[in-house]
């Protein structure tokens, strides 16, 4: 044949003189007759010394193989230089050669999977047993390669069941007697315990035993001192052979005689005992020491610093809680201490609400088995409820997304029953005056639940608005209110059972407190769309409601130093003074004829309220309410409503004054504006004044530019 210095042409054992590609080492006829030419090329030179061949070709000759006796020829090229002394450079060559004939290996489709195990099974042997005189420790190099291929074949998932069963006691030898392949024959374990193998189901065989005491002394460093990573794999491997073969009283006695193994669940951060524990709870076994275990794993939870520690720990406790047969007595030993933590200020109380937020999650799932965990769940919704609750910070804007907690009790409502939700609504508002933020948090979590059924609680909300003593009872109470019309926009608002709740509204718009004129300004709002889609007659008590709140709406405008409820009170200034020109404008002839003198006492207390509120003198203003026309007293009382606003518009700040031409702009497209002209003429004109001849910034020339506009429409109404 040729040698490897002079051509790439092979004579085969035909002696006819083939040419061979010399990328892949086949021949260009398409077949792989010449293989043993061209292994005797490499055996040759197998060091590659002499010819200019890369590593490469070993791994595509592997990958086009397709028969043990090919695959044993490819094999022994390298194998056979193990049966002397190599020195470190020439070893490693072969190991790395070995390591390119496995990957070629690897994705070989040609060769039949089952004669492929057959030729892994004989090699492990011959590594084992050194048959073929390998020097020293290298048949440990034929043990690994073999190892190695039986990972990366298995990691395929093309294998018969039955053809690897025998692999599982040569591994054990590999794991035992070949301490250099420890960690190749524990990575091996892994998807061989993960099939059903008959050696470890059969008890006479006895590699269950065999099996757990390796994997033992190993974790143990009985041979030698192992490593971290053989140290995981074995408790991998313990917790997988838990798992998936023992027998309760295996387990019983496994744990008896190595109870050292569980000692280590606070400090181990690679939760070695922990995966045991939660490899037996998986199996549901029951024994004399799972209970102990379970306290400490409850404990840890809570206690340690290590999160991933405390991450684990919630798992095993939920998969305990969950899958075991557990009375509600034993049930309530593990959740009230969780939500005694809740009470704490620390790290406790964030892993206890985690946990609750777990349990009522786990407790909830649908095909659990027993009905009895979720009716475990409805019977600890309430204490649930009432422990949560008071965690609620009582200064919480309701306004703003909900608290951690509050989250949390709506995700506890949104897993009930829909009548057991409407069990705890009672109980909740019951609470309100304690925990008036708490539960106004919480509340729309029912609405949403609920949805119409929950309108049989408004009267109830109402009462606590009627009720209230102290400023946060009015304030939250008015937001639940609030919230409620928001979720129902088609609730009747105007009903004779929200009058009460009307009048506090309306006086609230005085409150000293911003946070609730602030809400009674979002209340209003709902109160004049219900008015204007309401078809009632005008009548003086009605003028003079609207008066006496327009009024108030003007101490609002004279409190309000922030932009961010501008909106709101804009647009209720506008609403209430559209209401009043037109209701005044219904009223009949003999009605203004005689308007002061037809109003009850009740409409007087109203009107003598409201005069004070915008620094008015009763007398003064009761002369223009003797007009002869319904023109004339619409003048006289939005007249001064419009004056106390133009006056507030030049005496305070640009919030005011962006308001009241922001009002003044919405309501010139109103008809019969010009009878008003007068009113805001003055404040307008005096804004243009104070700005001539000087530097205007951006916000000045918007109000110059407003003022401008207003005129313009004004004088063209008049």
């Amino acid at each position: 044949m040729a040698t490897s210095h002079e051509s790439v042409k092979c004579i085969c054992s035909d002696k006819k003189v083939v040419e061979v590609d010399p990328k892949t080492w086949k021949s260009k006829c398409g077949t792989f007759h010449c293989l043993r030419d061209v292994l005797d090329v490499l055996k040759s030179d197998v060091f590659f010394e002499g010819v200019d061949v890369s590593f490469r070709e070993l791994k595509m000759i592997a990958e086009n193989v397709s028969t043990k006796s090919q695959a044993l020829q490819l094999v022994c090229v390298v194998a056979d230089r193990l049966k002397s002394l190599l020195d470190p450079k020439r070893r490693s060559l072969v190991e790395k050669m070995l390591e390119e004939i496995a990957d070629g290996f690897e994705v070989n489709k040609c060769f039949d999977p089952e004669e492929l195990f057959e030729f892994i099974y004989e090699l492990m042997y011959d590594g084992l047993k050194n048959k073929s005189g390998f020097h020293g420790h290298n048949a440990t190099l034929i043990s690994a390669f073999a190892l190695d291929l039986l990972y990366r074949r298995m990691k395929e998932g093309e294998f018969i069941q039955e053809v690897i069963d025998p692999f599982l006691s040569m591994v054990l030898v590999c794991l035992t007697d070949q301490t250099p392949n420890q960690s190749l024959a524990l990575r091996c374990l892994k998807p061989l315990l993960q099939l059903p193998l008959p050696s470890l189901s059969d008890e006479g065989k006895a590699l269950g035993p065999r099996l757990l005491r390796a994997l033992l002394q190993i974790a143990a460093g009985v041979v030698m001192k192992t490593s971290l990573d053989c140290s995981l794999s074995c408790y991998d491997l313990l917790a997988l052979y838990i798992s998936k073969y023992m027998t309760v009283n295996q387990l019983t006695e496994f744990v008896k005689r190595n109870d050292r193994l569980f000692e280590d669940i606070e400090t181990d951060v690679h939760c070695r005992a922990l995966s045991l524990i939660e490899a037996i709870i998986e199996r549901r076994f029951e024994f004399e020491e799972l209970p102990h275990f379970v306290s400490e794993v409850s404990f840890s939870l809570i206690h340690n610093v290590v999160e991933k520690i405390s991450l684990k720990c919630q798992q095993i406790l939920l998969e305990y809680l969950a899958n075991y047969t557990l009375s509600d007595k034993i049930l309530d030993g593990h959740i009230d201490p969780m939500l005694q933590y809740t009470r704490c200020n620390d790290q406790k109380k964030a892993r206890a609400l985690t946990m609750v937020r777990a349990f009522i999650s786990k407790f909830s799932e649908p095909g659990l088995g027993s009905k009895s965990k979720r009716k475990y769940l409805n019977k600890l919704s309430s204490r649930l409820v009432t422990t949560l609750l008071p965690l609620i910070p009582r200064d919480a804007d309701p306004f703003k997304a909900p608290s951690p907690v509050g989250e949390l009790i709506g995700f506890l409502i949104e897993k009930l029953s829909k009548g057991m939700v409407g069990n705890l609504i009672p109980e909740c508002l019951s609470a309100f005056k304690e925990y008036p933020a708490a539960v106004a948090e919480v509340l729309f979590f029912f609405m949403k639940a609920l949805e119409k059924r929950f309108r049989k609680h408004i009267i109830t909300i109402l009462k606590k608005v009627e009720v209230a003593h102290t400023s946060d009872e009015s304030h939250y109470s008015l937001f639940m209110v609030f919230s409620t019309f928001r979720h129902f926009p088609g609730y009747q608002v105007l009903d004779p059972e929200f009058e009460e709740m009307w009048r506090i509204v309306f006086k609230s718009l005085l409150h000293t407190e911003s946070r609730l004129r602030n809400i009674c300004c979002k209340l209003l709002k709902e109160y004049f769309n219900a008015l204007g889609k309401k078809n009632m007659a005008s009548s003086q008590s009605l003028v003079a409601t609207l008066f006496m709140v327009a009024a108030h709406l003007c101490f609002v405008l004279k409190e309000n130093t922030s932009s961010d409820h501008k909106r709101d009170l804009t647009e209720n200034l506008v609403h209430v003074l559209s209401a009043l020109h037109s209701w005044i404008g219904q009223l009949d002839q003999a009605t203004c004829n005689e308007f002061w003198f037809s109003l009850g006492e009740n409409e007087k207390e109203m009107f003598r309220e409201a005069f004070k509120v915008i620094d008015r003198e009763e007398e003064g203003v009761s002369r223009d309410l003797l007009s002869e026309n319904g023109n004339g007293i619409r003048k006289g009382l939005i007249g001064i409503l419009l004056k106390r606003m133009g006056e507030l518009a030049l005496e305070k700040e640009s919030v005011q004054m962006s308001v009241v031409f922001s009002v003044y702009e919405e309501l010139s497209q109103e008809k019969e504006w010009h009878l008003y002209a007068s009113e805001v003429m003055y404040p307008l004109c005096k804004v243009c004044e104070g700005f001539a001849g000087e530097n205007i910034s951006g916000i000045d020339l918007f109000f110059i530019e407003c003022a401008f506009a207003v005129l313009s429409l004004t004088q063209s109404c008049g």
